[in-house]
């Protein structure tokens, strides 16, 4: 409601720029809510809304932010692109922490397609400049981006380390929602290590988080690796309620004509925290 009135307001007043970020704001806050085709749309009008005031960086934020919304809308690749034309945007501007945010999307984009050398990369240059502008919650993401590529070469205690380090950060910060990602990584780490009690433990506190934030595309996510777990453990009744429960979101918040993920889904295999 605040971006809305704000986008009037400037609208009102002929204020190109201030439209604009009021779109970009409004487009973000529809992608948390799962509303990823409404986030594209707002995100389009920002872009073309910052190009006609000249302003460069704004336009790269707003196509990180078509990039972000592609991912559930026009599919990785679709969304790839649109991040790696914002970081080349933002190669001039001199603001490290975008750029950073930017290696974080390229590496998990990377991480996703199984190249985990540059997954790791990008989250190593990304780290270094969070680490330039004292970003705490951005240090923490890039550890996170960190930890799934270390995982996935082979490396579990560097991983449990990476993604116990941004999970004390997240807390510190409260921000739920990093809290709630880093949680059910390390249960799907303890889990793929045999430790089912303590697996199970961390994924129901991410549920109760995702649950606690409303953010419904976490909690089909968190449901889907939960239900993975329990039909491992030869709990399949449980393990059906909870993959029906995600099916049941998925239906309601991905777009139509999108793909489903697969249920049981394995822990990780969408976007981290931006």
């Amino acid at each position: 409601m605040q971006h809305s009135r704000a986008l009037g307001h400037f609208e009102d007043l002929g204020d190109v720029r201030g439209a604009a970020e009021a779109l970009s704001g409004l487009g973000h806050s529809s992608g948390a809510r799962g509303h990823y085709r409404e986030s594209r749309r707002r995100h389009g009008m920002a872009l073309a809304r910052f190009r006609e005031a000249g302003d460069r960086h704004g336009e790269a934020r707003a196509t990180a932010g078509l990039g972000l919304a592609d991912w559930f809308v026009r599919g990785h690749d679709e969304s790839a692109a649109h991040h790696r034309q914002a970081l080349a945007l933002l190669q001039d501007t001199g603001d490290g922490r975008a750029l950073a945010h930017e290696l974080v999307n390229l590496g998990l984009a990377q991480w996703f397609y199984g190249d985990y050398a540059d997954c790791a990369r990008r989250h190593r240059r990304a780290l270094t400049l969070f680490e330039e502008v004292h970003d705490r919650r951005g240090q923490a993401t890039a550890h996170h981006g960190l930890g799934l590529a270390a995982w996935h070469v082979g490396d579990p205690e560097e991983a449990l380390g990476h993604h116990r380090f941004a999970l004390t950060v997240f807390r510190d910060l409260c921000d739920r929602r990093g809290e709630a990602l880093t949680t059910q990584r390390l249960g799907y780490i303890h889990w793929m290590s045999g430790r089912h009690e303590e697996a199970e433990r961390h994924l129901r506190a991410a549920l109760a988080l995702r649950l606690r934030i409303r953010d419904r595309h976490g909690e089909a996510e968190t449901r889907g690796d939960l239900a993975a777990l329990l039909d491992a453990v030869h709990r399949p009744e449980a393990a059906h309620a909870e993959a029906e429960r995600a099916r049941s979101i998925y239906a309601r918040i991905l777009p139509p004509g999108s793909a489903e993920p697969p249920l049981p889904v394995l822990a990780g295999r969408g976007p981290g925290p931006r």
